[in-house]
């Protein structure tokens, strides 16, 4: 903060100070007119706030507005978030950490930028400009190259403070007068300036100061664009002097790196370091993230079983407490973990992001959800411009985000991604339901130097017009009351007043939300936003302070001629604890008796005082029992009501009151038990509406899973059904490619016979193949086009699927088995059929492409494939008629043997035979017949019909087992 301030006017160009303010500060609350044209950052900030004329009240000073930007440029790795201009000026401030042991550590992407802060610059003017400028490009390529060799972001390095505090006075030294040390430098060198260009000159001293080929390169580039306003041939001495001055940066940076083996590639890497975690404190709560403690033990080979499932098991980002790391941990590997505590910054209006160790950034839920109210509250006020009944849009919005914000997970954070689209929609949901710009926005009124009073606060929010949601006066007296308990009266601010407001619209959230109370709660923060208000949970009972609740729990009245009111915010419960009970009233009563009867007593004493001076003794036993006479009082007062007289009376009423104090206590109780047996039975329900989901989840999914199947079959019918159209069109277009090349073939020909007549003597010996290879290639070549025809006009495939639909739509029970065995026969027969239309196709582009293949030579044609016996079976048993064939010519015939005959009637049915059936053989004449057939035969005769020997079926003598 320090070094920041002092070099203000050297830290961030304007261009990117107006990109950090807008990330820091919502849009609506920057003025328009404001032009971030001056030379520092405290000018700058100091013209935001007086232009801003009270939006931006809640920042004291331009010290605590400055104090907000550096806070942004302390996040590790700010210049990628903040998509700062390379073109100009900028540097960021990283923050040291100090590990448990009290060594201080910085993040290693951030160690570059935290030394180039204190590097001096014994330049001026435009040379200034080019050195920092080159420098920074420099530190920058460094840092790429750092970057790819981490594992994780998150990594930290030890920061040896005695050695860099030598560093720097080193480089203090060398800068003070350094265009004559740096002569000395070069004083050996040749002389470059007639016969050096600029590449050359940038290739010595790259050589010369070892500098990185990568960071050369950049700065060479900076010295390339400035060369054209600041003529190097004609200023090359100032050159050197520059070049010399960023190799003497870079080589006792190295120096330093390498001297205390600090794991920085490419200045030195393959150093053993223990294993870093980030502990986060936040208030009182020390926590570490899950994934980076898993992630940075598992890199240092560390046992992590213990507790690897439960991180995986649990949600990104979530916490571990320190104390549940000390129990999942070894001690011996705790004492090889470097924690190192790191302070979570909380800005007034934003989040500051952290690193996470996915590489991306990430913020506290907490800080997220008060990032969204202040942008509800202070940049949107929709409390002045949207009625009441428009913030139901809000209560909308936040239940859609009620994910993002959960109070079962502890502490948490939330990734920078995640709260992009929460703020993304919460923009979305203002921007289209909520807006309304025809409604003024009020700002708020300056504050006098001697502060302000109730009276002034009161008529601030009537001003604002938030007498509509919540009563102002009793709401404004607790909260201001609350202030003044914490602060002088007259050193109070505009700011105090900005808290002030925030905090009563922030009450109304509370109330309104139930859950934002709850979720506040498990992030322990529940009393740090509005400390004048007790927490339920903390309690674990709800709030009975009615001091705290009367502003809230009545209707309001917006004025004397309206009628309208504000309903109670807070549940009836809580609004009944406001009422004085009965017992409350008896007590009254009696305290006025015991308060006459003191008068009474102290009116007889006075008399007989009167009557008898005191003594010395009296007036000392006087003095003493009045110091207790309070005390005496409370036990003296219920006596005066008994009888002295009467013992039993006075037992029996010390009886009656403790019975009535056991009485009172278990009614007590009795009330926290019907409360706990309440919310009890809204967890139970909770619990059943959650399984009842569960199990209509589960349906719905079994419903879409077979919507799914369905549309699948119905894009399977489309595929095949395309694939029937493309062999159609296929069929037709290699039809007339065969007619055209028979045209040829024919046209050829004639020219040959033509030639030869013409030339009688010339001859042509073209190979040839014998007559009866040349009649079997064409009796194939005939087979194959015929079973070309019959598949085009047969359409198996189309056949096979009407018979699917077919048996689908007459089927009469819902057998899902009978569905699924007919899907699988379709695609069985369909990708048969396709195999078989393949395999013709290849036979005939065989016998056309080569005009002397052999018979021998053609491969076989595989089987037409058939429709199985259960699904002919199936289709018999549904439709109740026999399944028509399908290109029962394609089906081959019993394979016939030498000496066979090849008979394809049955003779005792006199009915061809199927080769799908199954056939019986006689062993003489080698005639087949059905089975079916031969057993109705052989219950008349036992002969052949054809030859007339014996024949017999293979039931009638089995098959002898071998012993």
């Amino acid at each position: 903060m320090l070094s920041l301030q002092s070099n203000g006017k050297n830290m961030l160009s304007p261009e990117n100070l107006m990109k950090i303010v807008r990330r820091c500060i919502p849009k609506e609350l920057i003025p328009v007119n404001w032009t971030c044209d001056q030379s520092d950052i405290l000018s700058n900030a100091e013209d935001l706030l007086r232009v801003a004329r009270g939006k931006l009240g809640m920042f004291e000073s331009d010290g605590e507005l400055f104090k907000t930007i550096s806070d942004f440029l302390g996040i590790a790795g700010c210049a990628d978030l903040l998509e700062f201009d390379a073109n100009h000026l900028y540097k960021t401030v990283p923050i040291m950490h100090l590990s448990l042991k009290g060594v201080p550590y910085l993040y290693k992407i951030d160690i570059l930028s935290y030394a180039l802060l204190f590097v001096p610059c014994p330049f001026e003017n435009q040379q200034s400009e080019v050195v920092q400028f080159a420098l920074r490009n420099y530190w920058r390529s460094m840092e790429n190259q750092l970057r790819s060799h981490l594992n994780s972001h998150c990594e930290m390095v030890p920061l040896p403070v005695d050695d860099f505090s030598r560093f720097v006075e080193k480089l203090n030294g060398y800068a003070n007068d350094f265009a004559n040390k740096a002569c000395g430098l070069f004083e050996d060198l040749p002389i470059y300036l007639d016969s050096y260009n600029l590449e050359d000159y940038l290739v010595y001293w790259t050589t010369m100061l070892e500098l990185d080929v990568t960071g050369a390169e950049e700065v060479h580039k900076v010295i390339s664009s400035y060369s054209e306003k600041y003529s190097f041939e004609e200023n090359k001495h100032d050159y050197t002097v520059m070049l010399t001055w960023i190799g003497v940066v870079a080589k006792l940076f190295g120096k330093l790196i390498t001297e205390n083996s600090m794991n920085l590639p490419p200045f030195h890497q393959n150093v053993q370091e223990k294993a870093t975690v980030r502990l986060f404190t936040n208030g009182k709560d020390n926590f570490v993230i899950a994934d980076e403690l898993l992630m940075s033990l598992k890199s240092k080979n560390m046992d992590v079983s213990k507790f690897e499932k439960e991180v995986q098991s649990m949600p990104r980002l979530s916490n571990f407490d320190f104390r549940d790391v000390a129990r999942k941990v070894s001690l011996e590997e705790m004492k090889n973990i470097e924690f190192i505590r790191v302070k979570l910054t909380s800005s007034k209006i934003v989040a500051v992001p952290i690193l996470s160790p996915d590489g991306g950034y990430c913020v506290l839920a907490s800080d997220a959800l008060l990032e969204i109210l202040n942008d509800i509250i202070v940049a949107k006020r929709v409390f002045q411009t949207v009625e009441h009944d428009q913030l139901d849009r809000i209560t909308e919005f936040f239940d859609s985000v009620e994910t993002f914000f959960s109070s079962d997970r502890g502490i948490y954070f939330i990734s920078l991604t995640d709260f992009d689209l929460i703020k993304q929609k919460w923009e979305d949901t203002y921007a289209s339901m909520i807006k309304d710009e025809s409604i003024e926005v009020k700002s708020f009124r300056r504050v006098r130097n001697g502060g302000f009073s109730l009276d002034d606060f009161k008529n601030q929010l009537k001003r604002f017009n938030l007498n509509r949601y919540f009563p102002v006066d009793k709401g404004a007296r607790i909260v201001y009351n609350w202030k003044i308990a914490q602060k002088p009266r007259e050193t109070l601010t505009m700011a105090d007043m900005h808290s002030l407001a925030f905090q009563m619209q922030l009450t109304y959230f509370f109330f309104k939300f139930n859950k934002i109370g709850e979720f506040l709660h498990s992030q322990k923060v529940c009393t740090n936003w509005a400390p004048f208000m007790t927490c339920e949970w903390c309690t674990n009972q709800l709030i009975s302070d009615t001091a705290h609740l009367n502003f809230v729990c009545e209707p309001v009245r917006l004025s004397d001629d309206s009628e309208e009111t504000v309903e109670a915010v807070l549940p009836e419960d809580q609004v009944l604890n406001n009422i004085p009970s009965e017992a409350t009233k008896q007590k009254k009563k009696r305290s006025r008796k015991s308060k006459k009867t003191e008068k009474a007593e102290s009116s007889e004493e006075s008399s007989e005082s009167s009557s008898n001076p005191p003594t010395s003794d009296a007036v000392t036993e006087a003095s003493t029992e009045s110091s207790s006479a309070p005390e005496k009082q409370e036990i003296e007062n219920p006596r005066t009501k008994e009888s002295e007289t009467c013992p039993k009376c006075f037992r029996a009423s010390q009886f009656t009151r403790a019975a009535n104090e056991k009485l009172r206590l278990s009614k007590i109780e009795c009330k926290h038990l019907k409360k706990e047996l309440a919310k009890a039975e809204l967890d139970v329900e909770i619990i059943k509406k959650k399984e009842m989901d569960k199990d209509e989840r589960i349906r719905i999914l079994e419903d879409l899973l077979k919507q799914k199947d369905m549309e699948l079959l119905e894009k399977q019918d489309t595929i095949l059904q395309l694939e029937m159209e493309v062999d159609r069109i296929v069929h037709e277009k290699s039809t007339k490619i065969k007619d055209l090349e028979n045209s040829l073939l024919e046209k050829e020909d004639m020219i040959k016979t033509l030639k030869a007549e013409r030339h009688p003597e010339l001859r042509f010996l073209a190979p040839t193949r014998s007559d009866e290879h040349t009649e079997k290639v064409r009796n194939i070549l005939f087979k194959l086009l015929e079973i070309k025809d019959t598949l085009l006009r047969g359409n198996p495939i189309g056949r096979c699927r009407e018979l699917g639909h077919r048996l689908k739509k007459k089927k009469k029970s819902k057998s899902r088995f009978i569905e699924n065995a007919t899907r699988i026969e379709m695609i069985r027969f369909c990708n048969g059929v396709k195999i078989y239309k393949e395999a013709v196709d290849n036979q005939l582009a065989v016998i056309r492409g080569n005009q002397l293949v052999k018979p021998e030579e053609i491969p076989e044609l595989p089987e037409f494939p058939v429709l199985s016996q259960e699904f002919l079976k199936n289709y018999k048993d549904i439709v109740k008629s026999e399944a028509p064939r399908i290109c029962h010519s394609l089906l081959k015939a019993p394979e016939v043997k030498p000496g066979e005959l090849a008979d394809n009637d049955c003779l005792v049915c006199i009915e061809e035979m199927d080769c799908e059936e199954e056939t019986i053989k006689c062993g003489c004449c080698k005639r087949r017949y059905h089975i079916t057939c031969a057993q109705q035969w052989f219950e008349t005769k036992r002969t052949c019909p054809a030859c007339g020997s014996g024949l017999f079926g293979a039931l009638d003598y089995p098959a002898l087992g071998l012993r």
